[in-house]
């Protein structure tokens, strides 16, 4: 799991990349999920075989309210290359040492409900070799980030991580906050290993005010519980 550092790094650059204009949050019900459950289904799985099933994305009706449509970005197309980060939102994990596979979704917002400007939403999957889990994964998660901080983020920008509970297993929130004389921006991340696949929740929202990042919570929250959600429903249709 140590040789994840690189990986949960490059979710802080995934951060700072998501740092454009977006949206105003939206309230909505907290989908029902037995997290430790799914976890059991998808180790039980042939991690190769979930990855390529994953690489069908949740329908429309299976998003929480103010998101309304899943797309599938190929991460993996050109493993190592400079593209791989570059879509807004993506974690650039492809490539890197104890990933068997890297799968993520652009989602799109309803303007109508998110309000704000524009918005940039991803789930992603990483799909880790089961030998490079420890008994202290979230632990070996936040070390591997708080070790990238050390790298000087922008004056203009406040980071700040926490130890929460979501679904009632634990999780990590990552929250960045921006602020400069074009934009202010939250970027909230949920981290949640599910199994041997770390779960990443990213939601952006910014305004040309100031942005409350208790805003961002709601939606982060629920869309990285549909993103479990759809974890499981794929790793279950494997299973049979």
């Amino acid at each position: 799991m140590l040789r994840l550092f690189a990986l949960f790094v490059a979710l802080i650059g995934a951060l700072l990349l998501a740092s454009s204009p977006t949206a105003i949050a939206a309230t909505a019900q907290t989908p029902e999920i037995d997290i430790q459950t799914t976890a059991g289904t998808v180790s039980a799985v042939d991690p190769m075989q979930l990855a390529t099933a994953l690489q069908q994305p949740m329908t429309a009706d299976a998003l929480p309210a103010g998101f309304t449509s899943a797309a599938y970005f190929d991460s993996n197309s050109t493993p190592g290359a400079s593209d791989q980060g570059s879509e807004p939102g993506i974690v650039p994990t492809a490539n890197l040492p104890g990933t068997l596979a890297s799968i993520a979704y652009t989602i799109e917002d309803d303007p109508n409900v998110l309000g704000g400007i524009a918005s940039i939403n991803s789930i992603n999957y990483v799909v880790v070799n089961p030998d490079e889990l420890s008994d202290d994964v979230l632990g070996d998660i936040r070390s591997g980030i708080e070790q990238g901080l050390a790298t000087p983020v922008p004056s203009t920008t406040q980071f700040a991580i926490e130890d929460i509970e979501l679904g009632g297993v634990p999780a990590l929130l990552l929250t960045f906050a921006v602020t400069d004389a074009s934009v202010n921006a939250v970027v909230q991340m949920h981290v949640v290993p599910v199994g041997n696949v770390v779960v990443v929740g990213l939601v952006t929202i910014a305004d040309q005010a100031a942005v409350d990042p208790a805003s961002v919570l709601a939606p982060s929250q629920q869309l990285t519980l549909a993103g479990i959600g759809h974890l499981g429903t794929v790793a279950q249709g494997i299973s049979g």
